[in-house]
Order: C-alpha cells, then structure tokens, then sequence
C-alpha cells in the first residue's frame, strides 16, 4: 500500500524479518513484501510446517511499544466473535534490539484480494451480494462487542463531531468499531476484514437521523437501469435490515462518505447504508496526539 521507506529503515526491518522468520523456523515466501505507513510494518507470506502463512512484522521505539494500538491485533483476535471474518493471528513473537522494539505477528493466509490497493475506491467493487450480507452481519457484530479499549481520544472525537456532521456529541450513538475501516481493509469475493490496530468504541449512529453511509462512486448520470445488476436506489436513510447493493460509478470519480445534511433535509446521494460505519470513512485520520499509544 506503502512506497518503501528510506534506505536505514528498509534494512533494519528487513533485517527484523530475517531475525524472526529464523528465530520461528519459517521460510519468507514475499518477493515484494508489504510496506506499512513510513516502514513502520513489513508484511509478507512466509511458509512453515504448519503450512502458508502471513508474517507481519511491526517496530515501534521503546518508549511507545504498549498500549492500545500496539495491542489492536491481539485484542481483536481474543475479543472479536468467529462471525467477524478476519485472519486467525495464530502466534505473537516479541524482541528488543538497539532503541527499537519489534512484535511479529503470525496470521493464518488468506485468498480474499483487498477491494482497492489504496482507501481511496476508485472503480466500482465488483462485490456478490453474499458480501454485502456478510459484511452487515460482522459489523452488527462488532458493534455488540464489549471493549475497554481507547483508540482515539475523546478530546479528537468532540472535535471532530460537530465539525464534520453538525451535531452535538451526546446525539451521538456509540458502538465497538474497527478504527480504520476502509476499502484497502475489506477483501473479497469472501468477506475478509483485515488490519485490527483500531479496535476500540467510536461514534456508531446519529439518533433519529439517517444513519452513516460508505458510498460508492457516484453513478453515470441517467444510469437508472433495472436489469443492471449492480444498480441501487438512492439513499433513503434506511433503517437497519436493508438490502441495497452498490452501483458501480465512473472510475475517474472518487467515492463519497457523506453525512445528511445537520437539519435533516439534505437528499442523499446513491450508496450502500451501513449502520455501523466507522466515523474514520468519514473523516481526516486524527494526529499522532489524538490517537493513543
């Protein structure tokens, strides 16, 4: 998702790679591996006894190895029901070396191909139905489930809600959600629901308003035929149950997550409701000093 960071960084995680993938007797398979934001996280399939697996290797500086995103990954496979699809992080592997700590987490491989190579959708996703469903019942589920957890500060999030929805934090609904939900976090055809550093409570709802989208490209104008499989009515707020599908839009448009209007009169746009979105659709990812450590 990431271009490579600079050249120091590169080799030391690479060199963190090798160190681990030795230390757990297991053959690196990635070519190319993954880079996360500024290096911070090298991913790649590795194999082993046990068969193909997924290695993702995380450094973080001493001082800031802890907490709650540090944690995400390991929490959610402890805390999350087995209908939230996602890969099985089978081992946690933990070391030290010069000023940087370095966890090596160990996942079950996946087939499922990432909806979009970035957040940003730029073509309509080519998604069965079964995904859609699949995808209301994970974040049904999830939003049920019970976390003390703390991903972004309350200061960031009274902030950010007046500001981007025009409505008062208390009118606000809260539920358990992901914390970096988007298209490069979704795989298909099977639903697949990767990347579990956010987990933690997040505004879920507006009460007595239409509820929070993850939208689409907005469609080719004219575009209202019925036989088309992917063709959608517009958004109507609908309340939780609906079966609307997305509609593949222009892929020179970029998608859109919007919110009704704070007086309640906007019309929507054409888009998938989701109850249960994550207000991170829908808003700039928070600073360093709003996230927790």
């Amino acid at each position: 998702m990431f271009s490579a960071p600079d050249h120091a960084t590169a080799q030391r995680m690479r060199t963190a790679r090798a160190f681990v993938c030795t230390t757990l007797t297991l053959t690196d398979l990635a070519e190319k591996p993954v880079w996360g934001y500024a290096g911070r996280t090298l991913s790649g399939a590795v194999t082993s006894a046990q068969g193909t697996g997924w290695l993702r290797v995380v450094a973080e500086r001493l001082d800031t190895a802890h907490g709650k995103l540090w944690d995400g990954p390991k929490t959610a496979q402890q805390l999350l029901p087995p209908e939230i699809p996602r890969p099985v992080l089978h081992h946690v592997h933990d070391w030290e070396a010069a000023d940087w700590a370095y966890r090596a987490e160990l996942y079950q491989h996946t087939d499922a191909t990432v909806v979009s190579r970035t957040p940003v959708l730029e073509h309509g996703p080519a998604l069965p139905d079964a995904w859609w469903a699949q995808l209301r019942t994970a974040l049904d589920s999830l939003a049920e489930a019970p976390t003390e957890r703390i991903a972004v500060r309350e200061e960031y999030i009274r902030r950010a809600v007046p500001r981007y929805t025009g409505r008062d934090v208390d009118e606000i609904e809260w539920c358990t959600a992901h914390g970096d939900f988007h298209w490069s976090n979704l795989g298909g055809p099977d639903l697949t629901i990767l990347d579990w550093e956010g987990l933690g409570p997040s505004p879920g709802r507006l009460r007595r308003r239409p509820a929070l989208s993850l939208l689409s490209p907005r469609p080719r104008h004219g575009s209202t035929s019925a036989g088309d499989s992917h063709t959608h009515p517009r958004h109507t707020g609908r309340t939780r149950g609906s079966t609307d599908r997305l509609r593949p839009g222009d892929p020179g448009r970029r998608p859109h997550a919007v919110l009704p209007r704070a007086d309640g009169s906007g019309e929507g746009v054409p888009g998938r409701d989701i109850q249960k979105a994550d207000i991170k659709c829908l808003t700039p990812r928070p600073s360093a000093h709003d996230r927790t450590a």
